[in-house]
């Protein structure tokens, strides 16, 4: 945070310090409603806190990004160690249908890339995105390419046009793709009602199940096509004879390459998909890869096994979950291990 103070002022930005992770997300809020790129980090414990937030966002279609620098939980936990267990909390986490989008990038350069993305989205689909990273990752030093400034493509919001303005502004316009522009406040002929109640088209309170309903399809609507239009790319590592499939996520990418690399020393074949968009669920990417296999593994370092439960309720498809939740991140060696158990006759 420091180091951004310095560094964020650069690039016309802003750093705010905060009383609580609380007033972190709601200052984001009020700033993305202002019409700036707005973002906060935070662990485990912060991200319950925002959970109310989160669903303000949502009610409200605001764009926001939350950084969850996942450590070993819950409570307090292990508040130096990594872990991968907040994903549920990141899907499903808050009252109601709060529809959001959640991104993992896999390594230091990629956490670059999939915070520009999640901007891009957040101000695509205006929304919350959830990023996950985790102690790993935060921990970690990486040499990377420099980055290409002048090849990123930044997204910008859904503005209205100036000229609509006599007809009177509809902020939350039920629209086919669940998207309707976003004014900025203050401009000329398009003030407009914002709160957190159930709202018509043009935000006033309305709590008839009419209402509620239709506005609850334009929430999901909009988030629905973000895997078809929004898919992964380069996240499959494919080989014709592979006997068995590998899906992870995060940072534990490093180690399962390294361990592909020694099983197919000793002729055992592999395909591994490794997907940065966790929710929505990328139906196409995933029912194909795990059609493929009679045993398909997914490697997370958390206890309970979160994104092996999101692909059987999804799939009605029941992977091999290889779960850690000590704290420590994988080692090539044990995914060997569990990989060699894997294809025994």
């Amino acid at each position: 945070f420091e180091y951004l103070c310095k560094a964020i002022p650069r690039f016309g930005g802003k750093a705010i310090q905060t009383e609580d992770e609380i007033a972190a997300l709601a200052v984001c809020i009020g700033a993305s409603f202002a019409g700036r790129k707005a973002m906060t980090p935070t662990s485990g414990p912060g991200m319950a806190l925002m959970s109310e937030l989160l669903n303000l966002a949502a009610m409200l279609e605001v764009p926001v990004v939350v950084v969850d620098v996942q450590r070993g939980g819950p409570s307090t936990g292990l508040p130096t160690k990594t872990e991968q267990s907040d994903l549920s909390f990141a899907v499903f986490g808050t009252p109601g249908d709060a529809p959001r989008i959640v991104l993992a990038p896999w390594d230091i350069q990629d956490c670059f890339y999939q915070t520009i993305r999640a901007f891009n989205l957040a101000e695509k689909y205006q929304s919350p995105v959830i990023v996950l990273t985790d102690a790993s990752l935060a921990f970690r030093v990486q040499t990377v390419p420099e980055p290409d400034i002048d090849a990123i493509q930044l997204v910008e919001r859904l503005q209205p046009d100036p000229a609509t303005a006599a007809n009177g502004y509809r902020r939350y316009l039920l629209t086919e793709s669940g998207l309707s522009p976003m004014a900025i406040p203050g401009t000329p002929g398009f003030g407009h009602i914002a709160s957190s109640l159930e709202h018509i088209e043009t935000g006033t309170p309305n709590y008839s199940p009419e209402v509620h309903q239709k506005m609850s399809e334009k929430r999901a609507r909009k988030i629905a096509v973000v895997p078809a239009q929004e898919a992964d790319t380069d996240v499959l590592l494919d080989d014709p004879h592979a006997r068995v499939g590998i899906i992870s996520w995060g940072s534990t990418r490093g180690a399962i390459l390294e361990a592909r690399e020694h099983l197919l020393q000793d002729g055992i074949h592999t395909a591994y998909l490794h997907p940065k968009l966790l929710w929505p669920i990328q139906e196409q990417l995933i029912g194909d890869f795990i059609r493929r296999f009679d045993k398909v593994l997914v490697l997370e370092e958390n206890f309970s096994g979160q994104f092996a439960r999101l692909i059987r309720a999804q799939f009605l498809y029941q992977p091999v979950s290889v779960c850690r939740a000590g704290g420590a991140p994988f080692t090539p060696g044990e995914i060997y291990k569990c990989v060699k158990e894997a294809v025994k006759p």
